[in-house]
């Protein structure tokens, strides 16, 4: 891999790092995303099944499972991710922050992601790109980053939280929670 404009970033919790690429970076979706997941909000996703089993689909460089392995420290999490670059730089930052009896990395798109994980996950993360690649003029700062690999994402950008939707209840056990950080304007066509 290249990794001359790659670097390692504190990402402010239990001196877990996060390898990133000069493109883009997370941002605090993600941060409120694992926050949620893990209770701290008030809600109760995860944090009535300890230890938990969580996949994160779509989960670019880890940051959210390493988040998550930071305030759920008895959970399992697999991170599934469609572009290389992204899940190498997972695999590496899993490694840095010495968690590789915690969190595991798949190659995959979500549409196929997951077989050994099929109806047993406790709660599915995800924090997917959603915003059409058409409608992005500055790709620094907008909520899309052209250079990753979208997982079965279609051209109105909606058909990419359809797919963690539709992705996720293959994987979540009965009663799972899916946690999903989505465009407001799309919740009336999620909820159908």
């Amino acid at each position: 891999m290249d990794n001359r404009e790659e670097r390692i970033d504190e990402i402010g919790m239990g001196g877990f790092k996060v390898i990133q690429g000069d493109g883009f970076s997370y941002g605090v979706d993600a941060v409120l995303l694992a926050a949620f997941a893990s209770g701290e909000t008030g809600a109760k996703p995860i944090r009535s099944r300890i230890p938990a089993r969580i996949a994160d689909l779509g989960t670019g460089n880890g940051v959210v499972p390493f988040i998550l392995a930071h305030k759920l420290p008895l959970s399992q999490i697999v991170g599934i991710e469609k572009n290389r670059v992204s899940l190498d730089r997972a695999i590496r930052g899993r490694e840095i922050n010495n968690l590789n009896d915690r969190i595991s990395f798949v190659l995959s798109d979500v549409a196929v992601a997951g077989a050994e994980l099929c109806r047993k996950a406790d709660a599915v993360v995800s924090n997917p790109p959603y915003v059409p690649a058409e409608a992005i003029e500055d790709a620094e700062t907008a909520r899309y980053d052209p250079d990753r690999a979208l997982f079965g994402g279609g051209e109105d950008g909606l058909a990419v939280p359809c797919a963690v939707v539709h992705r996720a209840a293959g994987l979540l056990r009965p009663g799972g929670a899916l946690v999903m950080e989505h465009d407001p304007r799309q919740g009336g066509e999620l909820r159908d």
